[in-house]
């Protein structure tokens, strides 16, 4: 029988975990090739840290990036609209001061990056 954490094949979705707006798959190993496994005991060795330990710090700076990306954008989109977050953008709206026509799209784009933001700071504890 195989083990469904070192398998290729998708998990169910009862194997999924929600991260705020994200679905992530259960932690499960991931095999890599020997090459890359080499590359890694090289570097891990040249920084005097364990193959996990690069790959925490990886997977970590993976994320404060897109973290940087999110907040960018919404930073980008909310001063596009005069505002900081989602709520006040749906205020706007409501009291007439910006038109639902004009900020439909950015509303659903500003409320989506607000949930991946969220998500990634669960991510990054």
């Amino acid at each position: 029988m195989t083990n469904p954490l070192l398998s290729r094949e998708p998990l169910d979705a009862a194997d999924n975990v929600a991260v705020g707006a994200i679905i992530l798959p259960r932690a499960r190993k991931i095999a890599i090739g020997e090459k890359d496994k080499m590359l890694l005991e090289q570097v891990a060795e040249h920084f005097a840290m364990t193959p996990q330990q690069i790959q925490q710090e990886s997977l970590r700076l993976y994320l404060e990036r897109k973290l940087r990306l999110v907040e960018s954008e919404l930073f980008t989109l909310a001063q596009h609209f005069g505002v900081k977050t989602i709520a006040e953008l749906d205020e706007a709206v409501q009291v007439g001061q910006l038109h639902e026509a004009e900020t439909f799209e950015g509303y659903f784009r500003l409320d989506y990056l607000e949930s991946e933001r969220d998500a990634l700071h669960t991510l990054l504890g």
